[in-house]
């Protein structure tokens, strides 16, 4: 499912995010229909739109299709850039190697929090030409530009399917050709702040971009929202922030401590485009994606202008428990047709929120979720909690199990229960020195040494009595909604 939108006079640049599920060659072309779309896949694009650049996404729903088939799909291009976190990251890198190993190809550009994360692996591994670090918005057309007037079409090819370098070939376009007008275009991006490049044999970092301002996320073009392929996903995307206050131990957000409002007037404008084009979602829902929609100063004014202009439009949302209890915004959220309020309590007990780094007392979670209970909106209220991180045995499982069913009794919320995982970029992760190929594939979920490894006080027996445990509870305690 490629959405075209390019004028043929113009360069055409492909934007691709791979699912979270592995493709093999020869798998049937059937996409899985997934809950949203990736947004900074329309985020880029309309904004590259904006800079004259012709357009074409290849989000999950197209995935498959481009992956039988790469040197058509990718031909004329001047570059791709390819999203990527670390579950589609196994995806993102067969996509990456497929097209490095073409004899004539686009310009490589990997970005997203893993590609940050792991710059110079993401170059060893996937045979891509640069990684965009942190936000792209302003970096990613910077580069493009100083490729598009290089005039120089990457023609390297062969090796990268192995993660090898490619041998290179011949440019396109420009006064120079082959490998030197290459390694030029590759020379001058070295400096470029945000981008990370194997240039004269070494990787080069450019130094690091700060994050943008809020008013430079308001100048930003709309995400182009008609590139998103109609009915394949539940919801459609929106953002009103970026960030978070607080930096929990186990998170691996990029902005954490660094929470971003973006204004009033910008979030009305976004809200508005959204919904022009929520028929493409097959639940018309708006999923605003901020790490913590609740945080935003302009929580309650919005909230107020989504329920006068749009009364019957379904909203997801991301809440932190302590926001939950600012003056007036559960009346404002309950005045929405609020379908999520995904709140993370994380701990049932005192001392794993201070370990986390939560921010916040039981107190206040009992608080929140009796207010959200008294406003009508506990049905819709998903309470996340997490067992096994680094420090727990049993006993710290299971009092966050009888928390969460004991308050869920109370308040008639979803109580939803997970193991630790150790997703990189996080304190606790960063902890374990995982290397880079761990996340190459997915096998690292289910790596039975690196569960030991990631949650050393809980082994098989432990994990079983937590199982019996919370079987027993949702047994007696039968009218609590649980998954996990």
């Amino acid at each position: 499912m490629v959405q075209p939108s390019h004028d043929p006079g113009r360069p055409k640049v492909i934007l691709l995010t791979a699912p979270r599920d592995q493709f093999e060659p020869g798998a049937q072309a059937q996409p899985v229909p997934r809950n949203a779309p990736t947004m900074a896949l329309y985020y880029l694009a309309g904004i590259l739109r904006a800079a004259g650049y012709g357009v074409e996404a290849i989000d999950t729903a197209g995935y498959r299709a481009f992956m039988l088939d790469p040197g058509t799909q990718v031909a004329g291009a001047l570059a791709i850039g390819i999203s990527a976190n670390t579950m589609n990251w196994p995806g993102a890198l067969r996509a990456a190697r497929a097209i490095a190993g073409l004899p004539d190809r686009p310009w490589i550009i990997l970005g997203g929090l893993h590609p940050t994360l792991f710059d110079e692996h993401a170059l060893d591994a996937s045979g891509a030409d640069f990684v965009v670090r942190g936000e792209g918005e302003v970096v990613l057309p910077a580069l493009l530009d100083m490729i598009a007037r290089s005039g120089s079409r990457h023609r390297g090819g062969g090796g990268g399917g192995d993660g090898s370098r490619h041998s290179g070939g011949r440019g396109g376009g420009g006064d120079e050709s082959g490998e030197g007008s290459r390694e030029k275009v590759m020379e001058s991006a070295a400096g470029l702040a945000g981008v990370t490049v194997r240039a004269g044999g070494a990787i080069t970092r450019g130094p690091d971009r700060p994050p943008l301002s809020p008013e430079e996320l308001a100048a930003m073009p709309l995400p182009a929202y008609d590139l998103i392929p109609t009915g394949f996903y539940a919801t459609i995307p929106v953002e009103a922030s970026r960030g978070c206050r607080f930096s929990c131990g186990f998170c691996s957000i990029a902005g954490r401590r660094g929470h971003r409002a973006i204004p009033f007037d910008s979030v009305v404008s976004r809200i508005r485009e959204v919904a022009r084009h929520r028929g493409r979602s097959t639940g018309g829902t708006l999923l605003f994606v901020d790490d913590c929609f609740t945080a935003c100063p302009d929580m309650i004014r919005i909230a107020e202008f989504i329920a006068a202009e749009y009364p019957n439009v379904p909203l997801a949302i991301e809440a932190r428990a302590d926001d939950l209890l600012r003056p007036g915004l559960v009346e404002a959220l309950s005045a929405c047709a609020v379908g999520v309020v995904q709140v993370g309590v994380e701990c049932g007990y005192k001392d794993g929120l201070r370990r986390v780094g939560k921010g916040v007392t039981l107190e206040r979670i009992e608080e929140a979720c009796e207010r959200l209970r008294d406003a009508g909106l506990a049905r819709v209220l998903n309470a996340a909690y997490i067992l096994g991180f680094p420090w727990e045995g049993t006993r710290e499982a299971v009092d966050t199990v009888c928390f969460a069913l004991a308050l869920g009794r109370r308040t008639g919320y979803l109580a939803q229960l997970a193991k630790w995982a150790p997703f990189p970029g996080s304190r606790f992760t960063d902890a374990l020195g995982l290397p880079p190929d761990t996340f190459d594939t997915l096998d690292w979920l289910t790596d039975e040494g690196i569960r030991a490894k990631a949650t050393p006080h809980l082994d098989a027996d432990d994990w079983k009595t937590v199982s019996e445990v919370t079987r027993l509870l949702k047994f007696l305690y039968s009218d609590v909604r649980v998954v996990g």
